[in-house]
C-alpha cells in the first residue's frame, strides 16, 4: 500500500528506514515516523508553514488551548462517527488515511471505530505528539511525514479520506480533493470538516490580515465546486459551531430548548444555515463519494523532511498525556460499551415492572 512518493512505485524496508529502487532514493524512519517529503521548488514555503505549525502543535504555553479545542472538537468527530455508522457508511475493517492530521487524533477516534488509519503530517513534531495515544489499528510505519498533495500510497489503496480542518490551509483546493481521489476506491468516502470563510471574518481580515502563513479559507461554495472538480458527489452536508459566545447565544438557547430541531437544521445546509455561516462562520462538513476517477498528475522533484527536525523530547510528550485520557474518554467503542450497557439495564428494568404488574403480590 505505501510507495515511493516521488514514483509510487513498491518500496523495501532496510535497516535504514524505507528504500526506493525506483528513484535510488531512501526514505528515513524514526520513532515509527516515515520520512517522506514535499516539492522541492516550495522549500522556503514549507519551512516556514512547519515552523509555525510546530509552534503552535507543541508549545507549552498553547497545552492548554489546544486541550480546550481538542475537548470541543473530539465531541464533534464522535458525533459524525455516529452520523457515518447510521448511515452504514462506517464499518469494521475499513481502511482510512487522513491527511493533514495533526497529531493523529481523529485517526485514532476512527481506529477505535474499527478503521485501520493512516495518518499523514507534514510537520513531525506535531505528529511525534500523537504516539502518546498508540493504537494497534495505526500499526507501525503508518504515521507519515509528507504533503498531503502528493500522498505515497497506490491508486485506490483506501475506503476513506479524512479531511479534518485542513483544506484551508491549502490554496489549490481541487488539486488536494484530486490527490484524495486517486487513493481512493471508486465509490469510496471523503469526509471533510472545514472552517468556512464568512463576511466578519473577511471585513477583520482586511483590517488585520490572517498571520498564519498559507492560510486559504474558502467560502461554502469553494470547498463544494472543489470537491465537485475533483470527481466527487456530495452526499450530505451540514454545519457545526465550536463557539458559543455573544453572537452564538441565539443559537445556544434553540439548540437547549429544542436540541433535535437544531440538530436536524444542522443536518443540512438550508437557506437559513447557510446564510447564517456566510455572515458568522461556522465549521461544514461533507460527505463526499468519488463518483469520477482523477488522473495521476506528474510529480515534482521532492525535497525530504529530515529527521533531524523532530524536536519534541520525551518530557514535552509526557504533557499530552491527559490528551491521550480524553480521546479514550470520547472513544466510540467505548460509548458503544455505555450504550449497549444502558440498554440492556433499561429491558432489565423494563422486564422486572412488567413481572410486577403481572404479579403485583409477589
Amino acid at each position: 500500500m505505501l510507495r515511493c512518493q516521488q514514483t509510487l512505485q513498491p518500496l523495501e524496508l532496510t535497516a535504514e528506514g524505507l528504500y526506493s529502487r525506483a528513484a535510488d532514493l531512501l526514505y528515513p524512519v524514526r520513532d515509527d515516523l516515515v520520512f517522506m517529503g514535499y516539492p522541492a521548488e516550495s522549500n522556503a514555503f514549507m519551512q516556514t508553514v512547519m515552523e509555525e505549525e510546530r509552534v503552535h502543535q507543541t508549545s507549552p504555553d498553547l497545552i492548554g488551548d489546544n486541550y480546550a479545542f481538542l475537548d470541543l472538537s473530539s465531541a464533534v468527530v464522535g458525533e459524525l462517527i455516529d452520523l457515518l455508522r447510521t448511515r452504514d457508511a462506517l464499518r469494521d475493517g475499513m481502511v482510512g488515511v487522513e491527511i493533514g492530521a495533526g497529531s493523529g487524533w481523529v485517526s485514532w477516534l476512527f481506529a477505535e471505530a474499527g478503521c485501520e488509519m493512516w495518518p499523514c503530517e507534514l510537520e513531525p513534531n506535531s505528529l511525534a505528539t500523537g504516539l502518546v495515544f498508540r493504537h494497534p489499528k495505526i500499526g507501525e510505519r503508518h504515521r507519515i511525514v509528507c504533503d498531503a498533495a502528493l500522498l505515497p500510497f497506490d491508486d485506490g489503496a483506501f475506503d476513506l479520506v479524512l479531511c479534518k480542518e485542513f483544506a484551508h490551509h491549502i490554496v489549490d483546493k481541487r488539486a488536494l480533493f484530486m490527490e484524495a481521489n486517486r487513493v481512493l476506491r471508486p465509490g469510496g468516502l471523503l469526509v471533510m470538516l472545514e472552517p468556512v470563510q464568512c463576511l466578519s471574518a473577511w471585513i477583520e481580515t482586511l483590517r488585520h490580515p490572517d498571520p498564519h502563513t498559507g492560510h486559504a479559507v474558502g467560502w461554502i461554495r469553494d470547498y463544494l465546486e472543489a470537491l465537485r472538480a475533483a470527481g466527487f458527489t456530495t452526499t450530505e452536508r451540514g454545519s457545526y459551531h465550536y463557539r458559543e459566545g455573544g453572537r452564538f447565544r441565539v443559537t445556544r438557547r434553540l439548540r437547549e430548548r429544542s436540541r433535535e430541531a437544531i440538530r436536524r437544521r444542522e443536518l443540512t445546509l438550508d437557506p437559513l444555515t447557510r446564510g447564517f455561516m456566510n455572515l458568522f462562520g461556522g465549521t461544514l462538513w461533507v460527505l463526499a463519494r468519488k463518483t469520477a476517477s482523477a488522473a495521476r498528475v506528474p510529480r515534482p522533484p521532492l525535497k525530504l523532511v529530515s529527521p533531524s527536525q523532530l524536536r519534541v523530547t520525551k518530557a514535552e510528550l509526557a504533557l499530552y498525556e491527559p490528551f491521550a485520557e480524553l480521546l479514550r474518554e470520547r472513544s466510540p467503542a467505548r460509548a458503544n460499551r455505555a450504550r449497549d450497557e444502558l440498554d440492556e439495564s433499561l429491558r432489565t428494568r423494563a422486564g422486572i415492572v412488567a413481572h410486577e404488574r403481572v404479579h403485583p403480590d409477589r
